[in-house]
C-alpha cells in the first residue's frame, strides 16, 4: 500500500473501524449483554431494554452501514484509481468471497437483528402501559420470539463477520 495514497487510507481507516464497531457491538450484546440480563428481574430488564435497544439498533444500522458503504467505496476506488492496490488470483477472490458474506451479514441484521429490537422495545413499552391488567395477551411469548430472534441474529452476525473477517485478511496478504 503507498503511504501517499490518501484516499486508499481514508479509505480503509472508515472501513475498518465500522466493521469493528458493528461486531464489537454485536459480541457485547450476545456475550455480556444477554446474559447479564437472565439475572435481573423482570422490571429491570424492561426498563433496561426500553433505554438500550432502539440505541443498539441505531448504532448497528449507522455502523453496518458505513461498513458496507466504505467497503464498496473502496473497491471501487482501487478498481478505477489504482489497480495495483487489487490483489489478484485467489486473494481476490477472498476478498470478493468477504464481500459478498458481509453483505449477508448486513441483510440479516437489517431485516433480523434491528426490527426485532425495535418490535421488543415498542412490546415492552405497550406492556408497561398494560401493566395494571390482569389480562393475558399473550405478550410474553411475544417478548421471548423478539430476544430469540435478536439473540439468533446476532449471533449468524457474528459468525458471518468472523468468516468475513477471515476471508479479508487472508485475501489482503495473497
Amino acid at each position: 500500500m503507498p503511504s501517499g495514497d490518501v484516499g486508499f487510507v481514508f479509505l480503509l481507516v472508515i472501513h475498518i473501524v465500522s466493521v469493528v464497531s458493528w461486531m464489537g457491538a454485536a459480541v457485547l450484546f450476545v456475550i455480556v449483554i444477554g446474559p447479564a440480563l437472565q439475572k435481573l428481574n423482570a422490571q429491570s430488564r424492561a426498563d433496561f431494554l426500553l433505554e438500550v435497544l432502539p440505541k443498539f439498533g441505531r448504532f448497528i444500522q449507522f455502523s453496518s452501514t458505513v461498513t458496507l458503504i466504505a467497503g464498496i467505496t473502496l473497491l471501487g476506488y482501487v478498481g478505477s484509481v489504482d489497480t495495483n492496490l487489487l490483489p489478484s488470483g485467489l486473494g481476490l477472490l477472498l476478498l470478493l468471497s468477504g464481500g459478498v458474506l458481509g453483505l449477508v451479514a448486513f441483510i440479516v441484521a437489517m431485516i433480523v437483528v434491528v426490527p426485532s429490537s425495535n418490535r421488543l422495545a415498542s412490546a415492552l413499552a405497550k406492556l408497561r402501559e398494560t401493566q395494571g391488567q390482569t389480562k393475558d395477551t399473550g405478550l410474553s411469548e411475544e417478548l421471548a420470539r423478539f430476544q430469540d430472534a435478536i439473540r439468533g441474529g446476532s449471533r449468524a452476525v457474528i459468525a458471518l463477520l468472523a468468516i468475513v473477517l477471515i476471508l479479508m485478511v487472508s485475501g489482503t496478504y495473497l
